[in-house]
């Protein structure tokens, strides 16, 4: 029961301190000028920790917690919002696309998670859009494609990343039920 006790209130604390490092991380991207959305990318992989230490329910929660705690507590809000939308909840979706039969289903999961944030980003952030289509003249399907080679790119980038922190951290810690 105590032993119960124990490993439950290290995971409450886990959480408490991945929310943390993903709120600090997504405040040094909203002081640091053309670092809000790679501090949002950044702050996306915490979750994940969550997930890999955890569960789906922890990594859920540090997005949750984190997510509205930077609306809150940042200056500025872009930063929470590309979190948010985009990156946060990443590591949840790709848990459950991966548990998947095959690559197909895999990938159009992940490429229909794409397409959604996108439009949403697109609905809330329409003025970022439009100084995008000034840099990208092709206009919005061009920006569409971009980002759509960057997020494979990204997801690739996260699937190392996992396997690194599997191989090095996550043999120490206990996983929990999914």
């Amino acid at each position: 029961m105590a032993a119960d006790r124990n490993r439950k209130t290290k995971r409450i604390a886990l959480g408490g301190v991945l929310s943390a490092l993903s709120v600090v991380i997504l405040w040094l991207g909203s002081l640091l000028p053309g670092y809000v959305i790679p501090a949002a990318a950044v702050a996306g992989l915490v979750p994940a920790a969550a997930v890999l230490t955890g569960s789906l329910r922890a990594g859920l929660a540090v997005y949750g917690t984190s997510g509205l705690l930077a609306l809150l507590l940042l200056p500025q809000k872009s930063a929470a919002i590309w979190y948010l939308v985009f990156f946060g909840h990443y590591g949840v979706v790709k848990s459950l696309a991966e548990r998947l039969k095959t690559r197909v289903s895999e990938w159009g999961v992940k490429w229909l998670t794409f397409t959604a944030a996108f439009l949403i980003l697109y609905f809330l952030l329409r003025s970022a859009f439009t100084a995008l289509t000034d840099l990208i003249p092709l206009g919005i399907p061009a920006v569409y494609g971009i980002g759509l080679a960057v997020f494979v790119l990204y997801d690739l980038g996260f699937s190392r990343l996992i396997g690194l922190y599997l191989r090095r951290v996550g043999r120490n810690l206990g996983k929990g039920e999914s």
